[in-house]
């Protein structure tokens, strides 16, 4: 071997025997120094980091974004820790790791190929890396052949995927995918949410009245999500079916977390935007409102206590709700 190969290699294996002896927090701390320290990285200024235990190469991923590493070097390490790690988690890491190098081609590349890796975590972690990516138009049949995948969280990243690229001509395979795996549950929130985001009408709409009754925020901020971008009339009823329950799971919600209240204040919002009439974030008021307009959307008369109503509002006012959008 060389002499200068074998230098290098001896300083490697100093440096990894050096950073083996520290916490796991501190050796993170060291490779992120080093890493930002060099100007253009290449396969061997990765080893002390390929030799590192798993939790400590987990941690720096997870960490990567507070580093001072250059733009570009973050890119090049992801790249290739996404490709050769040996744990699928690291992986996944790496791939999402790449999610802010959208303007980079290797990056896109390798999100790409990820699409089609072995490994689910690894589908679903490029699903959402490339969620917001437009201009490609190999992307569309790709999200949409995964909206068959074995994994249901492949599917429903591939869904949402789909409801970012403006890609119109995917929402026939998001509705063949919504018949063929049709659960009335959560499942089907993120299918509902994308078509919506497409422009459909109907299934959405389908969709939104399960993810509103659903007891998880999530489904129910998916719901949210359909009935502000559905045109149809038939979503003004849908929120007065739903709007006193909202507001009672509301007050259950923590106000510190952000957009806590999104769900009711989509709903109220909505309700401003199509009617004309503004009773703002006030349940009681809508539903007063409600019984005298109702007869036109052949709705059934609203089944709510007034005073409990009131209780809610107070509770809700207390906890500092957000802003209506009118």
């Amino acid at each position: 071997m060389p002499r200068l190969s074998i230098a290098l290699a001896a300083f490697v294996s100093l440096s990894f025997i050096a950073f083996a002896g520290q916490e796991p927090s501190l050796q993170v701390l060291a490779l992120a120094k080093r890493f930002a320290a060099t100007p253009t990285l290449s396969e061997f200024s990765y080893k002390p980091l390929v030799a590192a235990d798993e939790e400590v190469r987990k941690e720096f991923f997870k960490s990567l974004d507070g580093t001072k590493i250059s733009g570009p070097n973050r890119i090049l390490l992801c790249v290739y820790f996404a490709k050769k790690d040996p744990s699928e988690d690291i992986r996944a890491a790496a791939v999402a790791g790449l999610a802010k190098a959208k303007d980079s081609k290797l990056a896109l590349k390798t999100l790409a190929d990820a699409l089609a890796d072995k490994s689910p975590a690894i589908r679903k972690s490029a699903c959402e890396s490339l969620t917001g990516v437009r201009g490609d138009p190999t992307l569309g049949p790709k999200f949409s052949k995964l909206l068959y995948d074995p994994s249901i969280d492949v599917r429903q990243a591939a869904a949402r995927a789909l409801g970012k690229l403006n890609d119109r001509t995917q929402t026939a395979a998001l509705i063949t995918a919504y018949k063929k795996f049709k659960s009335e549950s959560d499942d089907d929130a993120a299918l509902g949410e994308a078509l919506a985001l497409l422009g459909e009408v109907d299934v959405s709409l389908e969709i939104a009245r399960t993810a509103l009754k659903s007891r998880n925020y999530g489904s129910r901020v998916s719901g949210a999500t359909i009935i502000e971008c559905n045109p149809s009339l038939k979503v003004i009823p849908l929120i007065m079916d739903n709007l006193v329950l909202e507001l009672h799971r509301t007050t259950t919600l923590d106000p510190k977390k952000a957009d806590w209240d999104v769900v009711y204040v989509t709903m109220c919002s909505e309700l401003i935007r199509r009617t004309g009439t503004n009773f703002g974030n006030d349940a009681a008021g809508w539903c007063r409102w409600w019984e005298g307009v109702r007869a036109k959307y052949n709705a059934p008369a609203p089944a709510f206590d007034a005073d409990i109503v009131a209780r809610w509002m107070n509770a809700y006012r207390k906890m500092g709700p957000s802003k209506i959008r009118e």
